[in-house]
């Protein structure tokens, strides 16, 4: 017989016996929960997630847009070797004519990107020079962008695209529109590798322009021009001979501010004087374009040099423009005393944004005694100081010498 006390006892361990296996079970129950847990998410975390093709990120982003910018054109069609400059703020497009050919080189800020590459430009077929240069456009993205030259066609506009940036001008496509728009029109580009060019007139129509096949360019004269080209283009100086109907007298082309584009030095007439000869030795004005930074031109512009007409010797006046590295001289001759012969040398230096008279000198020849020796003069900045081009005067050369 078990006492009521042991019974009691024996209950107790009973009951505790329960609550154990029912604890046990519970922390099993939560091992597991955790366990499961943490390989659901070592598997989701660890898993690597597969990346997209290529061509679906390019298809994801919104494809590039041009649109028509601004330019600045200077040209030369009157010289014996035509040419035409179309600058934006950074960037520079030179077409040289050699005859019915277009050769262009482009620079991209001051940067000399392609060196003489040709390319179709209708500036003589049922067009001309001015005509043409109305044509053109240039349409830009975020970094690069088209140039468009007007191709030959008897009907609709077209144009012959060359993609440019900082690297690269080539040739991509020729287009035309596909029907006669008799009003103005602004040209976009929507795409990359291949862009869609629409014409958008004023009204907000847009005509889509469509491929055509790319005028042929005669390869049999091209390496000669380009030889040409690329030996002029790198000489100290290209003396250009003037026109008949124009003002010019002489052009003469540098690169003067050694950025790698051409700069214009120009001898022009001043309209003032009787007859051809000394129209074209007697009281000249000149003008100097330096580029700069692919903007318009610094222009620098001088009708107080002059050299007027003192009756003292058949040979006086002004003689030619020559130009090395970053100087340049207008060089002249006149008469002392009706016997000495004097040749002058006037020679400017270009600093900066800024031409400065860098020295002046003269040379004497007695014409009544070939074997007389008369030393040379010369002034430079320690005489005149510091002189600016435009205020260089014939007066001021007067005193200078008589110092």
């Amino acid at each position: 017989m078990v006492s009521g006390k042991t019974a009691a006892a024996g209950r107790i361990v009973n009951v505790n016996g329960k609550k154990g296996k029912i604890i046990y079970t519970m922390i099993l129950n939560r091992i597991r929960l955790v366990f499961v847990l943490m390989v659901f998410w070592l598997s989701y975390c660890c898993t690597e997630t597969p990346a997209k093709p290529a061509g679906s990120q390019i298809r994801s982003e919104r494809p590039q847009e041009y649109s028509e910018v601004t330019f600045n054109l200077t040209s030369d069609y009157e010289s014996a070797h035509p040419y035409l400059k179309v600058s934006t703020e950074n960037r520079q497009f030179f077409l040289q004519f050699v005859e019915d050919r277009t050769y262009a080189r482009f620079y991209d800020h001051q940067k000399l990107v392609k060196n003489w590459q040709p390319v179709i430009y209708n500036f003589n077929y049922n067009s001309s020079f001015k005509d043409a240069e109305k044509q053109i456009r240039i349409i830009t993205g975020k970094q690069d962008g088209y140039l468009l030259l007007p191709e030959y066609s008897e009907e609709f506009d077209s144009f012959s695209v060359y993609f440019f940036s900082q690297s690269s001008f080539n040739f991509i496509q020729s287009i035309e529109l596909p029907q006669l728009l008799n009003q103005p029109y602004k040209i976009f580009a929507t795409g990359d590798s291949n862009p869609q060019f629409v014409a958008k007139l004023k009204n907000g129509q847009k005509v889509d322009f469509v491929k055509r096949d790319a005028y042929p360019i005669d390869t049999g004269t091209v390496q000669e021009d380009l030889r040409w080209l690329k030996e002029t283009s790198t000489s100290a100086a290209q003396i250009k001979p003037a026109s008949e109907k124009s003002n010019l007298i002489q052009k003469l082309t540098a690169d003067l501010n050694a950025d790698g584009v051409p700069d214009d030095l120009y001898a022009l007439k001043s309209g003032t004087a009787d007859g051809d000869f000394e129209a074209e030795h007697f009281n000249l004005e000149f003008k100097i374009e330096v580029s700069d930074n692919g903007r318009k031109p610094l222009t620098f512009n001088n009708s107080g040099i002059k050299y007027s007409n003192s009756g003292n010797c058949i040979a006086e006046g002004f003689s030619q423009l020559v130009a090395k590295q970053n100087y340049f001289t207008l060089e002249g001759q006149t008469c002392y005393d009706y016997n000495i012969l004097v040749s002058s040398y006037l020679t400017f230096k270009v600093v900066n944004n800024d031409i400065l008279l860098h020295r002046y000198s003269e040379e004497y020849f007695d014409k009544a005694n070939h074997e007389k020796e008369i030393p040379a003069r010369s002034w430079t900045q320690k005489d005149f100081g510091k002189m600016r081009f435009q205020d260089v005067t014939e007066d001021f050369l007067f005193r200078l010498r008589n110092k």
